[in-house]
């Protein structure tokens, strides 16, 4: 029986009578989903189902706050920067530099429930510590550094009074308001009874809220540990389990539930050694060759190197459906040679000759652009020994019922209208590709995902400029893309509970 079977029956024979009032609180989706299957498995009589929730669906109903994705948040912070900057504010591209990382470091001091108002002076002081010299006068470079640090905190504020009026925020801000506002939540859900399965490290805040819910309106919590880390003092991994044991107030009337013991028993572990990372992903796929379909329905095939995702599936000829619950990233894409291709050939005024034939030999144009055109005008460039080249003289090179698709890669546009025209044909090209693809394909299935998930992405980028318009430059544009969209991953989506399950080591959380 595995561990999520073993707290679906733990739950039924405490609480038989009461199933309707559970509310199962897991690391994540997947696990939710796979203690629904058992409690459906296990239950023996019509009744209502409990709810299933990952514990960021639990803070958010708390909090009464929404999550904000990535690139709107990134756009309000500069926003909130801007109008709290005492001196001349950053342009967006210097604040690109910094911007991502405070977003971090102030998710991090919310979600440890760290008070503001005393960090920030405290950071500061440390800077002026780390600049002092004694007898030195402060450079301008270093004024502006101490600056900076000075007002970082103001920065912060700023956001959180705008989040606050939105009713949005990012992870850290929804915990710290769901602290704030859990008295309410008690008092509304006395009835409620929270099973809290999967966990082991937790931040500041999901410790609060834990406790709470456990002191004061009932519930279990049955932690991903195994009695061999537990009981052993030196060990690492039961640093967490121990700790919490041993502080928690919970724990003075109540005894841990440790659901596993599994790590001394007898298991069969086969190692295969093979040089390169490419062959890993050609090994794996001679193991599943061998897997019966059967036997696929119940493994898992978990990837240390996300790197590694798109050659294993290219590899696996799996008999039977995939799942892929781990993210992406959409740097590793082909896809986005093409948009870095085609961001990067507009930073000058006159095109540079390495940066137009970059562009137009890329994979995903040979179905967009006829083979003569590549041709006609590679062989103009080197006919005239060209090292720049002109928008003109590229349309003269080629025949005229091409100059349309031509028209979406070398646009006649200057200034802040090119930002938006090169956002909209990257999105125009993207629907060109689309047209191409065979829907019914499982061979472009990937590219389909591929396609979609950069369509999103410049479809918001597009709301945001024509909302806010920091991004002011093709340079700005560039390194905006290098920096935020290349960071976003790709999030496949299919059937958890049918096929092959290729996962990363997070996803693979409370699963045997």
């Amino acid at each position: 029986m595995s561990y999520l079977q073993e707290v679906i029956t733990d739950v039924l024979e405490n609480y038989p009578n009461k199933i309707d009032r559970l509310v199962f609180v897991t690391t994540g989706k997947r696990p939710a989903l796979f203690l629904k299957k058992h409690f459906a498995d296990q239950v023996r009589h019509a009744t209502i189902a409990p709810e299933f929730i990952g514990i960021a669906d639990l803070f958010n109903r708390i909090s009464g706050v929404q999550p904000i994705s990535n690139l709107p948040l990134l756009f309000e912070f500069y926003d909130c920067y801007t109008k709290t900057c005492k001196d001349t504010p950053d342009s967006f591209e210097e604040f690109l530099s910094w911007g991502q990382t405070a977003l971090k470091d102030f998710s991090e001091i919310d979600q440890y429930l760290v008070n503001p108002d005393k960090i920030f002076p405290y950071i500061h002081a440390l800077k002026e510590a780390e600049h002092w010299s004694g007898m030195d006068e402060l450079s301008e470079m270093q004024k502006k550094h101490l600056a900076f640090w000075n007002s970082l905190g103001d920065y912060y504020f700023a956001l959180n009074s705008k989040l606050t009026e939105m009713g949005k925020g990012y992870g850290g801000f929804i915990a710290k308001k769901a602290v704030e506002k859990l008295p309410k939540y008690l008092q509304t859900h006395t009835n409620t009874i929270h099973i809290f399965v999967g966990f082991n490290a937790l931040s500041k805040a999901e410790q609060h809220v834990i406790q709470s819910i456990l002191m004061d309106i009932g519930g279990e919590i049955y932690w991903d540990g195994d009695t061999y880390f537990l009981n052993n003092p030196t060990h690492d991994a039961g640093f967490f389990l121990r700790k919490y044991t041993n502080s928690w107030r919970y724990y003075q009337t109540h005894k841990p539930k440790f659901i596993q013991s599994n790590y001394e028993k007898e298991k069969e572990l086969y190692l295969t050694g093979v040089p390169k990372s490419i062959n890993q992903a050609h090994s794996v796929a001679e193991l599943l060759k061998n897997t019966p379909t059967k036997a696929l329905e119940k493994t898992a095939l978990i990837i240390a190197d996300e790197n590694l995702l798109i050659p294993i599936l290219q590899a696996v000829q799996s008999k039977t459906s995939v799942n892929i619950t781990m993210g992406y990233p959409l740097q590793q894409t082909p896809l986005n040679d093409l948009f870095v291709a085609y961001f990067r050939l507009h930073l000058s005024k006159s095109f540079y000759h390495k940066d137009i034939l970059n562009l137009l030999s890329q994979p995903f144009l040979h179905t967009l652009l006829k083979e003569e055109v590549v041709r006609d005008i590679s062989q103009y460039i080197k006919t005239h020994n060209l090292t720049y080249i002109t928008r003109k003289k590229l349309f003269e090179s080629v025949d005229e019922t091409e100059h349309e698709m031509l028209t979406l890669l070398f646009p006649d546009s200057k200034g802040k209208a090119l930002i938006t025209t090169l956002i909209d044909n990257a999105i125009t090209l993207i629907y060109r590709l689309k047209a191409q693809i065979d829907p019914e394909s499982n061979t472009h299935l990937l590219t389909q995902e591929y396609a979609y998930r950069f369509f999103q992405l410049f479809n918001q980028l597009k709301q945001l400029q024509e909302q806010y318009g920091y991004i002011d430059s093709v340079k700005t544009l560039y390194h905006f893309y290098l920096d935020v969209l290349q960071k976003s991953s790709l999030n496949f989506r299919g059937e958890p509970l049918e096929g092959l399950q290729v996962m990363g080591v997070l996803e693979s959380r409370s699963l045997d």
